[in-house]
């Protein structure tokens, strides 16, 4: 006797499938919006695990992005059940994981164990998770454009728990968070590019900016000068503290002679003044090395390094770096950034943001002190040529005069210098008695360089003939 299914229960069956098949593709498409309303995979992550436990209840999911070129797993995304050292952000081996079994058969891993034993067999990467409780693992590989880039993974305290339609239903979620996880690694990608050519460009037109300003400054500008530079240095590195220290003439000493501080940043510029260099010997031997002195954490200073771990401490800096400012081979000074509120390790480009206008400022201070000895010496030599009982004189070859001392008017009879440079513009026929002796007065300057012992006569202002001798 043939028993034969009745028509209604085949048809219950027939509506329960077409029931379920209707949720799990209600299920997909809400997968499908949740992935595409957002490029930041972040805000993607717990939307799509609501609706994959929809699909296949589970107690744990685990979203895994694999660096070929580094043999590892970084946890991208994690929920359920915590496993200890299995948290978002830890990177693991593919050596001995289920990652490293599916990309050599490309195929998913149901693996169901009995014990930990069978576990330690197999995978002994994944003790942990059996000893959290989880008893089913079903992974499935994260392909996208032909290239494997992760792996999903769900777990179970269930025995068996996972069967064929379940890993039916994790490809099919597994291929839409992968493009999703693809597109936002582009995205991502595209806008660091965006940042860093932007962070470039402020970059080289910090720079330049700097570098004109100083070249326009004159000499009594350019402390305001560093200061301003400073400021805008600080702010785009992100510093607390930026400074110049220079050295006194000596080399025994060192002073903070420009310093800004970000807002809330105690100032240390008072107390950092004329500092014996032998105070902080391990730091200024760096610096006499011309080398750049780069701590991201203070605490690990070494122990030679005990007089600038106090000193540091006692600023209350937690990073710091320091350039040393060299000009025509000798050290003048340095330039630096500290970090107090954080620890921090400040990147090449950086450092040789802090190098370029180190040497923008050694060379204005070095401009800034010619032009100061300049002055000196200018101050020197015009309170000789004013005070001078001999008469001194500045003429063109012509024999106009460009300057004359107050000697100089007095000897031919003239009020001022001022009488002498209006009245005389040409001296070979208004003061030389003898018109050719002016001529051979330059003669013998161009001959020889210079002068000495020539006499001749002159025509005083009231004409009388005087003796010169020059």
């Amino acid at each position: 006797m043939i028993e034969r299914e009745r028509p209604d229960d085949a048809l219950k069956r027939s509506e329960k499938a077409a029931l379920q098949l209707a949720q799990e593709m209600g299920v997909m498409a809400e997968i499908g919006r949740i992935i595409s309303s957002s490029l930041d995979i972040e805000e993607v992550y717990e939307g799509f695990a609501e609706e994959v436990r929809k699909l296949i209840p589970f107690d744990r999911i685990l979203v895994n992005l694999i660096n070929l070129h580094e043999g590892t797993l970084l946890m991208a995304y994690t929920s359920g059940i915590e496993v200890e050292g299995r948290r978002k952000g830890a990177v693991l081996l593919i050596k001995g994981a289920v990652t490293e079994e599916m990309l050599r058969t490309r195929a998913p891993m149901l693996f169901q164990p009995e014990s930990v034993d069978e576990v330690h067999d197999r995978f002994p990467g994944m003790v942990p998770g059996f000893e959290a409780g989880l008893r089913s693992w079903l992974s499935v590989l994260l392909i996208a454009r032909g290239e494997e880039i992760g792996s999903l993974t769900l777990w179970s305290r269930q025995a068996k728990a996972f069967k064929n339609r379940d890993v039916r239903l994790a490809q099919g979620v597994a291929s839409q968070i992968a493009g999703a996880i693809a597109n936002a690694q582009l995205f991502r990608e595209r806008k660091q590019a965006e940042e860093a050519l932007k962070y470039r460009i402020g970059f080289e037109d910090l720079v330049t900016s700097i570098s004109t300003r100083f070249i326009n400054l004159a000499s009594h500008e350019i402390g305001v000068g560093i200061n301003s530079a400073l400021e805008r240095l600080g702010k785009f590195a992100g510093v607390d503290r930026s400074y110049v220290f220079t050295f006194s003439d000596d080399g025994r000493e060192m002073s903070n002679t420009h310093e800004w501080c970000a807002p809330g940043i105690e100032p240390c510029i008072r107390r950092l003044q004329k500092m014996p260099v032998d105070s902080l010997p391990w730091f200024y031997q760096t610096m006499k090395n011309f080398d750049v002195f780069h701590i991201p954490d203070v605490s690990k200073l070494p122990p030679e390094a005990h007089a600038e771990k106090l000193e540091f401490e006692d600023e209350r800096i937690q990073s710091l770096v320091v350039v040393p400012m060299v000009a025509q081979r000798s050290l003048t000074g340095f330039v630096g950034f500290d970090s107090v509120r954080k620890k921090k390790s400040w990147p090449e480009d950086i450092i040789t943001l802090l190098k370029i206008v180190g040497e923008i400022i050694v060379n204005a201070l070095g401009r800034k002190r010619a032009e100061e000895t300049l002055m000196q010496s200018e101050a020197k030599y015009r309170n000789i040529f004013e005070n001078a009982v001999e008469g001194i004189f500045q003429s063109t070859p012509d024999g106009r005069y460009l300057s004359v001392n107050p000697a100089f008017a007095r000897m031919y009879g003239y009020e001022s210098p001022q009488e002498v440079l209006a009245a005389i513009t040409d001296s070979a026929y208004q003061l030389y008695v003898d018109h050719e002796a002016r001529r051979k007065f330059r003669g013998a300057i161009e001959e020889h360089g210079y002068v000495e012992g020539y006499e001749t006569e002159c025509y005083r202002k009231d004409g009388r003939r005087i003796p010169v001798s020059m």
